[in-house]
C-alpha cells in the first residue's frame, strides 16, 4: 500500500487548482470541488476531484487525467 501525505481538504483543493489553473480559465463559469470519499476502494485515495464535466473549457478534463495520477498516489485527506 502506498503511504500518502495526509493534508486538509482546504490544501488540497487549493493545489489541484494551482495547478489546474490555466490564464483563459480565469473568471471560469464552472464549478470544481474536492470531495471525500466515505470510504476507500482497493487501496485508492480516499478523495475525488469533480467538475461540471459539461462547463469546463476545452483541454480541462484532459488536463486533469494528466495530472490526476500524481495527485491522488501521492495526498490523502485527513479524516475527523
Amino acid at each position: 500500500m502506498t503511504m500518502r501525505e495526509v493534508v486538509t481538504k482546504e490544501w488540497l483543493t487549493k493545489e489541484i487548482d494551482a495547478r489546474m489553473g490555466h490564464p483563459r480559465w480565469e473568471g471560469r463559469k464552472f464549478w470544481t470541488s474536492v470531495e471525500i470519499l466515505k470510504r476507500r476502494v482497493e487501496g485508492g485515495p480516499n478523495w475525488y476531484y469533480r467538475f461540471n464535466e459539461g462547463e469546463v473549457p476545452a483541454g480541462f478534463a484532459k488536463h486533469w487525467a494528466d495530472i490526476r495520477q500524481k495527485f491522488e498516489e501521492t495526498y490523502a485527506i485527513h479524516e475527523e
